[in-house]
């Protein structure tokens, strides 16, 4: 799968940009992303997905976090609905357009977050690195991923458990933090199963040799939460991982031993 010849730090540079990093030259690598797909429809694998606007609303959140001077790359447009004309004649097809008052609320959760005193210095503490790209190899292949955000200060925060007791977590030599928006918070302990942030943990505190750590907001309500990882959590990561990586292996590696056009999903109801 990994047929580039580029050192590792060119490949660390070629992947700093967002087109390289989700273009050709990015699939040499597997990543996080890939895992739901290889799990639950890889016959649907590195097939082109349409933009949606929890997509875009998402990248809109990490640009105005992270990359403020980007945000002008987002398309904005003041209209009640997408199904007027005026967003109709002003999007391209295969296009996603954010509307303005979309927008505006995406800018207050951003308020919200930075306005935290206690995530905002561990966010923006001197010398972190945003948007930063990483390879490794993981079960014999070249996994890449970009952190939202790396930290390299000592922080600690007090946690409670799914019993209610409370814990401690110390980060002496910080952590890889990444931002997520959820339209449930107290429900975010099963939906980060559900869409694999225990596979993300574990490629990610591979790749970056550090304690994942997830600071959420609920798009609804405005709650804002810190979500570490147990090692139960990781664990469960490292399974999904191996059993994408056997799929990979299975239907699409160099090596492969079925074609994948051949894929029937089997399961016992």
């Amino acid at each position: 799968m990994y047929k580039t010849l580029d050192p590792h730090a060119i490949v660390l540079d070629k992947l700093q940009d967002d087109v390289n990093y989700y273009g050709d030259y990015g699939k040499q690598f597997l990543s996080y992303s890939d895992i739901l797909v290889l799990l639950k429809s890889p016959d649907a694998f590195r097939k082109p997905v349409a933009k949606t606007k929890a997509m875009i609303e998402g990248s809109y959140f990490h640009t105005a976090m992270l990359e403020q001077d980007r945000l002008d790359e987002y398309h904005i447009i003041d209209v009640a609905s997408r199904s007027t004309k005026a967003y109709k004649e002003a999007c391209k097809e295969g296009e996603f357009m954010l509307l303005k008052k979309e927008q505006e609320h995406l800018e207050t959760l951003v308020k919200k977050m930075k306005g935290n005193g206690e995530m905002y210095m561990i966010m923006y503490a001197k010398n972190n690195q945003f948007e930063k790209p990483e390879t490794t190899s993981i079960m014999n292949h070249i996994w890449k991923g970009k952190a939202d955000i790396i930290t390299d200060k000592s922080f600690q925060i007090e946690v409670e458990d799914e019993d209610g007791k409370n814990h401690v977590m110390n980060y002496p030599n910080g952590a890889v933090i990444d931002i997520k928006t959820t339209s449930d918070i107290s429900k975010f302990r099963y939906s980060a199963r559900t869409y694999n942030y225990d596979a993300q943990a574990y490629v990610y505190q591979r790749l970056f040799n550090k304690p994942m750590l997830f600071f959420v907001i609920d798009k609804q309500t405005l709650r804002l939460g810190m979500r570490p990882v147990s090692p139960a959590f990781v664990e469960e990561g490292q399974r999904k991982v191996e059993l994408a990586t056997q799929i990979y292996e299975k239907f699409f590696s160099d090596e492969a031993t079925h074609d994948i056009s051949t894929y029937i999903d089997k399961q016992l109801l």
